[in-house]
């Protein structure tokens, strides 16, 4: 099973948290990515067509991006000469149930002072969208760049409305489309 970037980010907090002092960015991303924790894996297809897939781990290069990000939430400070260190509002996310409520404080605060955007004015379209159409993440990030001076990209955007559904601020649906099997124009 996948694991989300809202998963993987309470691990990086919980392992900077059990480290004894701060940790060098490059060096730490290479440990994690070494630990080979079970969030950060991946599933790749293996070899043969119909084969199991094959079990990789994220990339330290990734695992370096997402650290950054935490850092820009405002969970770990990445100091002078790259050190990472959790503040303490990553201390008090790992405390009880206080997750949730820390990253979705945190996810507000990042749109509001990153993107350009408040939790408000993000609710507001999401409504209107809902009013005439599907609010599918395209049409969300196309109406909230023509209104607003989006200040970050489509991929962090998506990101950022994961991580607010997951902490329970947004409602998202999956549903699943059906076909016939001799429905050959529908495939590929």
């Amino acid at each position: 099973m996948p694991y989300s970037n809202y998963t993987k980010i309470f691990d990086l907090l919980t392992e900077l948290d059990q480290g004894d002092g701060p940790r060098e960015l490059f060096a730490w991303a290479d440990e994690v990515r070494e630990k080979e924790i079970e969030s950060f894996a991946i599933w790749r297809p293996g070899p043969e067509p119909d084969g199991p897939p094959i079990k990789t781990y994220c990339s330290a290069k990734s695992i370096r991006r997402l650290v950054r990000f935490v850092g820009d939430l405002g969970l770990i400070e990445i100091g002078e000469g790259q050190q990472c260190r959790l503040t303490s509002t990553g201390r008090n996310a790992l405390q009880g149930d206080n997750y949730a409520r820390a990253m979705s404080t945190h996810m507000a605060m990042y749109l509001k002072n990153r993107a350009g955007i408040t939790y408000s004015d993000l609710k507001d379209t999401i409504t209107a969208i809902q009013r005439s159409g599907v609010p599918f993440f395209d049409t969300i990030y196309e109406r909230v760049s023509d209104e607003q001076e989006l200040q970050i990209g489509e991929g962090r955007f998506r990101m950022a409305l994961y991580l607010l559904e997951r902490c329970g601020m947004l409602t998202s649906l999956t549903r699943k489309v059906y076909f016939s099997p001799e429905a050959e124009a529908w495939s590929g």
